[in-house]
Formats: structure tokens, sequence, C-alpha cells
């Protein structure tokens, strides 16, 4: 039977692990509520007198956002390029979830 999972072959569970982090980390630069970390430092900064609005953060990790997506890009071009990721086998791309053993990886 067809399955419409997404293909788990094709990224190993460590590359998915990573992938949800880097979402975490976006997100947690993007808004002062995107990381508990951020809520924490807002809170010192008003105790301390520093007042810091909603727009006021997401101006300024806006940015910091742009230079990590643009970071991230241009490495993983330059890792491509130097042979550091290796080519998908179209077959492991095609592979459906009862293809793939506990660990991610392809049962070939």
């Amino acid at each position: 039977a067809p399955t419409t999972s997404i293909p788990t072959a094709a990224c190993t569970s460590w590359c998915n692990a990573s992938e949800r982090a880097s979402a975490v980390a976006v997100g947690g630069n993007f808004t002062p509520i995107g990381s508990a970390s951020t809520v924490v430092a807002i809170g010192i900064l008003k105790k301390q007198g520093f007042a810091v609005t909603f727009m006021q953060y997401v101006k300024i990790g806006a940015v910091v956002v742009l230079v990590q997506l643009a970071l991230a890009t241009g490495y993983l071009f330059a890792a491509d390029k130097v042979g550091l990721i290796p080519p998908l086998n179209p077959a492991d791309a095609n592979a459906t979830a009862a293809d793939v053993n506990s660990t991610g990886a392809p049962d070939h």
C-alpha cells in the first residue's frame, strides 16, 4: 500500500534532530517569547529599568535571524561543494517508513 509519510531514509534521525534544533534556535532569536532564556533576560532588563517592547525585540531579532540563515545556507552550499554532504541515493529516497529500522537508517 502506498504511504503518505515523509521517507525517513532520506535523512537520518540525527538530521531530523538537527533540523528541529535549528528551528528552535531561529524561533528563539526572532521573538522574545521564543525561548525561556529570552523571557528571563527581558524580565531582568525590565527590573533594571530597560523596557524592551515585543516589536523592538523583533526588529533586532529579524536581523539576527536573517544573518543566521544566510550563514547556514552558505555553509551548506560550501559543504556540498567540497563533498562533505554525501549525495542522496534515489533508492533510499523512495524508501517507506517500513524500510527504516529504529535508528533511522535503512534496512539494506
